[in-house]
């Protein structure tokens, strides 16, 4: 597995995972940093970050794997989800009135979709 590739697992877990434990322990104090309003309920944050959780412990096992065969599959969820993430994200901007934080998540979401369309090919056995 190539460096790059590893180096991107570790620093996509440390995202997820300070994401999740905001999300998941203080989901008021994180809804009022990305500027959302008390319409956004608590528990969709919670389960946001259960879902951010899951994807730290998958960036983890990444980083932990010896052979690119090991992580082809959390490579190929994650460029789905940095798409799909970076074009949600995008919308909610740009035509639905997202607060403008949310410029924030458009951006970190782009830049691990670059990173994982590149080194998805070295995880091709």
């Amino acid at each position: 597995m190539s460096k790059g590739l590893k180096v991107t697992f570790l620093i996509h877990f440390i995202v997820a995972i300070f994401s999740a434990i905001g999300m998941l322990f203080f989901p008021a104090m994180f809804m009022g940093w990305m500027g959302w309003t008390s319409g956004v309920a608590v528990p969709l944050v919670r389960l946001q970050g259960t879902m951010m959780l899951a994807f730290a412990i998958s960036s983890w096992l990444g980083y932990r794997a010896t052979e690119a065969q090991q992580v082809k599959l959390i490579v190929t969820t994650e460029v789905w989800l940095t798409v799909v993430g970076t074009l949600v994200s995008l919308y909610g901007v740009v035509l639905d009135g997202a607060p403008a934080m949310m410029w924030g998540n458009v951006i970190v979401f782009a830049i691990f979709a670059v990173l994982w369309i590149v080194f998805y090919p070295k995880t091709k056995s």
